[in-house]
């Protein structure tokens, strides 16, 4: 879509999703769960375990952002 309005000249907002610096201690997290994450990070599989997550447990939920 950005390409496509780029080349039609028109103006956008864009949103840069940065990759997480920690993504091996995402991983360790979700494996903790009995979740698997790819080695390499990945949006959709993060989003898709947070949501798995949220609706597993959502009172702990909050917790689990704030791991460290």
């Amino acid at each position: 879509m950005a390409q496509f309005l780029n080349a039609k000249g028109a103006l956008s907002l864009r949103r840069v999703v940065r990759t997480p610096e920690h993504w091996s201690r995402i991983v360790e997290v979700a494996n903790e769960r009995g979740e698997q994450l790819p080695a390499q990070p990945d949006s959709r599989a993060l989003a898709d375990f947070l949501a798995r997550r949220k609706t597993a447990d959502p009172q702990h939920f909050p917790d689990l952002s704030c791991q460290s």
